[in-house]
């Protein structure tokens, strides 16, 4: 079965932009962690890092809205992991095309 789609230069060109921003934080992540060793954050350091409250961190992990470990009542986090679920939550603008007439 063949499928044949035409799709325009700057719509490809888009969809493309889209996967690259995606596949940044995995692919920085994952070269970070060959180069240097990952640090791990208690609630203190984690929301000093992200500037935000303790309690901001408390509510996301009771919900597991954030990577988290939790080791005999003490929470902890993986910069490596904070990193690529921050990215995740980025809000990219669209870009939009306009054909003229």
């Amino acid at each position: 079965m063949k499928i044949e789609i035409d799709i325009s230069p700057e719509i490809l060109d888009m969809i493309a932009d889209r996967v690259i921003e995606k596949l940044k934080p995995l692919l920085a992540a994952e070269e970070k962690g060959k180069t240097e060793k990952d640090e791990i954050f208690n609630v203190r350091s984690l929301a000093y890092y992200l500037k935000v409250s303790t309690k901001w961190i408390y509510d996301l992990t009771r919900s597991n809205e954030i990577p988290h470990v939790k080791i005999k009542g003490q929470l902890r986090f993986r910069k490596s992991e904070i990193d690529i679920w921050y990215q995740q939550h980025s809000v990219l603008p669209e870009k939009r095309f306009y054909s003229r007439k």
